[in-house]
């Protein structure tokens, strides 16, 4: 059997090792668990095309299909102690173009009329977070995946960002793939009733990305 997942890094961020584990505990012992990584646009792109059993992404309205998990609170997040230099544009740190959250960060600069410059590239958000504790500069980032950086959006005269809700999308092909899928909901929404309310049984830790 074969369950697959595709997710968008700063949707998932810091739940996948919990719900790759919920997953293990939901599915036959010889299941093969397949994740892919990726922008929410492209993560979609692989639902709608047949490719992936579920979903997870990050959205900021529009589109009203699946279902939305928890809602996170994008912010600025820097080193402790980081400032950016005097009179110089604000470093950006982010994962580059294509990605829906820079986007909306760029996005908010503009309308605050606050001059920026892209500084720190990376392919994934623990790049990304490394790059922020390096001293890169600041990244836009939710609570899901900043992994404990507050929000020093205020302190640097920067804009309020808009929250984002974490959608699941999902097909149950079999029994299987829906118990499987309802660990996964539980694992990213952190809601330990839901899990009660559907019998599961969540075990969390680490995990790869591939799980036989």
């Amino acid at each position: 059997m074969h369950f697959s997942l595709a997710a968008s890094d700063h949707a998932i961020g810091d739940r996948l090792s919990a719900a790759i584990r919920a997953m293990r505990v939901a599915l036959p012992a010889n299941a093969v668990i397949e994740v892919n990584i990726g922008f929410s646009r492209n993560v979609k792109d692989i639902f709608v095309s047949g490719q992936a059993d579920a979903a997870i992404i990050r959205r900021n309205g529009g589109a009203s299909d699946g279902e939305i998990l928890r809602t996170d609170r994008l912010g600025w997040r820097a080193a402790p102690g980081w400032r950016p230099r005097s009179n110089s544009a604000t470093p950006l740190v982010s994962l580059g173009s294509g990605c829906g959250v820079r986007e909306i960060a760029v996005a908010g600069l503009r309308r605050a009329g606050v001059d920026w410059r892209d500084a720190f590239t990376a392919g994934s958000c623990a790049a990304l977070h490394e790059g922020v504790l390096a001293g890169a500069g600041v990244a836009p980032m939710g609570d899901i995946c900043a992994r404990g950086l507050p929000d020093r959006g205020a302190e640097l005269g920067l804009p309020q960002l808009p929250p984002s809700d974490i959608v699941l999308l999902s097909r149950a092909r079999t029994p299987a793939h829906a118990s499987a899928i309802r660990a996964l909901a539980a694992a990213v929404s952190g809601t330990a009733g839901w899990a009660k309310e559907h019998d599961l049984v969540l075990i969390l830790g680490s995990g790869k990305q591939t799980v036989r």
